[in-house]
């Protein structure tokens, strides 16, 4: 079952990134990292982790870089399974471990491609 929430992820980021383009044309903004912001803020995640240069840094680690060391799949297990793999520096049982009964997959999904497809401010 685990693998085909996997396989599920991975094609509906695909989808979303060829109509990615053709729904925002003419718009600021495309849906789904809209739903991740607003994921990202309401779960409170700048109270532990930078992201975007905004946030607490010594809680939790930065976020910037994350699409960078870690795929969506391991995104997902770090956000609903936080002791699994701890983050080099950091202490367990910090990250709350009940963000699975909190989210939707679907939320979920949002902020892991929030998180993955931010791209920072050139200035």
């Amino acid at each position: 079952m685990k693998t085909y929430a996997v396989k599920y992820f991975l094609l509906a980021l695909f989808i979303v990134s060829l109509s990615k383009e053709a729904y925002c044309e003419g718009t600021s903004q495309d849906p789904l990292m809209a739903q991740g912001k607003k994921i990202y803020e309401d779960m409170q995640c700048g109270s532990c982790h930078v992201f975007r240069k905004e946030g607490v840094s010594n809680i939790g680690p930065k976020l910037d870089e994350i699409a960078s060391t870690m795929d969506g799949t391991m995104i997902r297990e770090a956000i609903i399974e936080p002791n699994r793999s701890i983050a080099s520096g950091f202490k367990a049982d910090i990250m709350p471990k009940d963000y699975r009964d909190k989210m939707s997959n679907a939320d979920l999904d949002a902020l892991i491609y929030y998180l993955t497809n931010e791209k920072l401010d050139e200035n």
